[in-house]
């Protein structure tokens, strides 16, 4: 994850062909926990409460973090102008749809024994379901709506 940090240093260069008058980026969803909003302890699902907790200390609170870092950064290093938004509040909304979310119905991140029918490998395991990229959208929708507006 730290090897990303400097790379938003180059974020408002790589962006200058496109000429975007707002940048938007979001926090990362957060996996790790179940319909109670705890973290997973779920071994049938393969996933154990000690291993929930690595993944949102070492890479989800961390990405986060970097991911907002860097948008400062860029706001403060772009041209004038140029609107930096970072929107947060996504890893708070899959608080009780995590991947051991109980009832199923009520988790929106793609579990392993999903993955493969799905998209016919495990690779997308971990990452929203239909219903968790829903949501995402949702949140999304009136930042990109006030952006692209110019309100």
């Amino acid at each position: 994850v730290e090897e990303l940090r400097p790379r938003f240093a180059d974020m408002p260069a790589l962006i200058e062909p496109l000429d975007p008058s707002a940048v938007l980026l979001t926090e990362y969803f957060d996996p790790s926990r179940d319909e109670d909003g705890e973290f997973c302890n779920r071994a049938g699902l393969g996933i154990l409460r000690d291993e929930a907790e690595f993944a949102f200390e070492h890479v989800v609170a961390p990405l986060n973090e970097m991911v907002a870092d860097g948008v400062a950064a860029a706001g403060e290093s772009d041209r004038p102008g140029r609107e930096w938004v970072y929107d947060e509040g996504i890893a708070e909304q899959f608080s009780g749809h995590g991947y051991c979310a109980q009832p199923s119905d009520q988790q929106w991140v793609v579990d392993a024994s999903d993955a493969p029918l799905r998209q016919g490998e495990l690779m997308g395991a971990f990452h929203p379901s239909d219903d968790g990229h829903i949501a995402i959208s949702a949140r999304l929708y009136p930042a990109l709506r006030q952006a692209l507006r110019g309100e």
